[in-house]
């Protein structure tokens, strides 16, 4: 119907154009006077008259296309949505829509926070709500929790080769600024200075939890880590231990936060190939590969596959009953 509507309104317009011309070209015999700047200008009002049809007839079969599109997209079971960072902001938008369950499956709690804040943010908050909204959330962490997450290009490297990229030197910008301005982070940081359990959980991740008898092995890193956040600081090439502590702290942050709402969390020791974000039982999922590539980073990719959704919820489903509650 719509459509119909479209094409007699064209046809009208059409037809209003050429009576306009018309009406325009007659003029040297309505008014013989007329002199040839006065002609001239009315074939100029004609040619612009023609020019509106035709962008209209444009716009109207671009915009079908477009629909045509979309239509095609939807319907493609698997289909590609972008490299890491760029496909986190797909993935909040598919997790605002769950309406039953959400499982997860990661090397971190918060994918995706050093390398895009903002569409972390936004997927940090759709998962909360999606679990105060009582959609089952769980989220099985692989391996030792990732500071830099394998998906990205930088996974890997000490922090003054990181440093010595442009990109990182950006992304770390952006991440710190976020950091400055979030007063919440910085006051739950103070209040972990002295925390025996948040130091245990950080020297665990950094592989020095033989550490964990001395008192407090960790303040003074902590102490710079605070500082950074207060006070616009930064980190220099050899700083990799505190460089990651802050990461891990964040990390640490926004998993009390989640468990708070509501979300399981779990751990196993062995780290996994691909990474998971299944929504309400098999009805759509999004992978990503678990390693990045030489150059780039790793691909996402969104599936409505009803054979892939049963593999991806199988794997999962082993792995969470062989993990155990994350401390």
């Amino acid at each position: 119907m719509k459509r119909l509507w479209g094409n007699l309104l064209l046809g009208t317009s059409i037809l209003l154009a050429f009576g306009f011309g018309a009406l325009l070209l007659s003029l040297p015999q309505l008014k013989p006077g007329l002199d040839f700047m006065d002609k001239h200008r009315a074939v100029e009002l004609l040619l612009a008259a023609f020019a509106l049809v035709f962008s209209g007839v444009q716009y109207r079969d671009s915009k079908h296309q477009s629909n045509n599109l979309r239509f095609i997209l939807d319907s493609i079971p698997t289909t590609c949505i972008g490299r890491f960072p760029g496909h986190v902001a797909k993935i909040a938008e598919i997790v605002t829509t769950a309406k039953i369950s959400l499982d997860i499956m990661a090397d971190c709690v918060d994918y995706g926070s050093f390398f895009d804040p903002d569409a972390h943010q936004s997927l940090f908050r759709a998962i909360r709500q999606a679990a105060m909204n009582n959609v089952e959330v769980r989220l099985l962490v692989c391996g030792r929790p990732q500071p830099i997450t394998q998906n990205s290009f930088f996974f890997g490297k000490d922090l003054s080769e990181r440093l010595d990229n442009r990109d990182f030197r950006r992304y770390l910008s952006i991440y710190l600024d976020c950091l400055q301005r979030d007063t919440n982070f910085q006051h739950w940081l103070r209040s972990s200075l002295t925390n025996t359990e948040v130091e245990s959980w950080v020297l665990g991740c950094l592989g020095r939890g033989g550490d964990a008898h001395q008192e407090h092995p960790l303040s003074a890193i902590f102490e710079k880590c605070l500082n950074v956040c207060e006070t616009n600081g930064n980190f220099k090439g050899g700083e990799d231990e505190e460089f990651t502590t802050l990461l891990l702290l964040r990390q640490r942050y926004f998993e009390e936060k989640l468990k708070g709402d509501g979300v399981q969390v779990r751990q196993q020791p062995n780290e996994e190939a691909i990474f998971l974000w299944l929504k309400d039982a098999e009805r759509e999922a999004l992978f990503a590969h678990g390693s990045s590539l030489d150059k780039d980073s790793a691909q996402g990719f969104r599936t409505l596959d009803t054979n892939l959704l049963q593999v991806f919820q199988s794997i999962f489903e082993d792995r969470w009953a062989k993990a155990v509650a994350a401390s």
